[in-house]
């Protein structure tokens, strides 16, 4: 059998396993909104695709922003419009996460606080998980520093090294 015909022949069974085998499926392209920060439609598209052709994005961060795997994509918020449906005006805002600052201790002394996890460990030369498991409690002492969150420091919550008497206020 020659490859034509070996190739005619996957062809046909394919069209009839599958109707839309290689032809562009009109349900599968759903369209999909914009919107600024604030929650305020900015546009509508017919597809991820061309959501992703016109800012020069990529479509996969766009269907997981519409899917809410994502908060955002290319600085947008995003949502799939259902068939024969307007998207709505106005979603709810998007809220950026806030980072909590970190207390950096030596027994009971306070050596350094610190804006976030990364920049604590960038300062004593750790990597983030060994401050982030300080911090979960999993454990102890991270470079023979122990380490807190900055607004439950003065808390009765505050567990440093195991002496749950230390350091509170």
């Amino acid at each position: 059998m020659s490859d034509a015909a070996r190739t005619k022949m996957k062809a046909s069974r394919m069209a009839g396993l599958y109707p839309s085998h290689g032809k562009p499926s009109i349900l599968g392209c759903k369209a999909v909104a914009r919107y600024n920060l604030n929650g305020d439609l900015q546009e509508v598209y017919a597809s991820i695709a061309r959501a992703a052709e016109s800012l020069g994005g990529q479509s996969s961060s766009i269907g997981r922003a519409c899917r809410g795997t994502l908060q955002m994509s290319c600085g947008f918020q995003w949502r799939e419009v259902p068939h024969g449906a307007d998207a709505p005006l106005r979603i709810s805002p998007h809220v950026p996460r806030t980072g909590r600052k970190i207390v950096q201790l030596l027994g009971s002394d306070v050596v350094a606080t610190h804006a976030r996890i990364g920049a604590a460990a960038k300062a004593i030369g750790v990597v983030t998980s060994g401050i982030s498991s300080v911090l979960g409690g999993r454990q102890l002492a991270a470079k023979g520093f122990t380490f807190a969150y900055e607004d439950e420091w003065h808390s009765t919550e505050c567990v440093v090294a195991g002496d749950p008497t230390a350091n509170l206020l």
